[in-house]
């Protein structure tokens, strides 16, 4: 168990799984880190466990995907390519991403 301290000067733990989970879905990206620990720690229980994890991960991607495309300026069509893009692991050919852009419009 990982105890941490809130600028609130509360203590806070982590349970086993929780941090297990945590550090599973930062992937080393310290601004996500940053986000699951906040969003994560809202409530009064003492113990942060993978359901705090959990209920904290949907905001979180969202922050941090509004972050990165804030500064990009990105147009509403690049967005939605991205968007596409985001949704497949790996490399993608363009006219897949075509396709698949092409279907989410419909």
């Amino acid at each position: 168990m990982l105890s941490v301290w809130g600028c609130n000067r509360r203590l806070r733990r982590f349970t086993t799984e929780g941090l297990d989970l945590a550090t599973s879905v930062v992937a080393r990206s310290p601004h996500m880190m940053q986000l699951v620990g906040y969003w994560s720690w809202k409530d009064d229980s003492s113990l942060i466990d993978p359901l705090d994890i959990r209920a904290a991960l949907q905001r979180c991607e969202r922050e941090l995907i509004e972050a990165l495309r804030l500064p990009c300026g990105l147009t509403g069509v690049e967005e939605k390519y991205l968007d596409v893009m985001a949704i497949y692991d790996g490399p993608s050919q363009k006219t897949d991403l075509a396709d698949r852009l092409y279907q989410n419009m419909q």
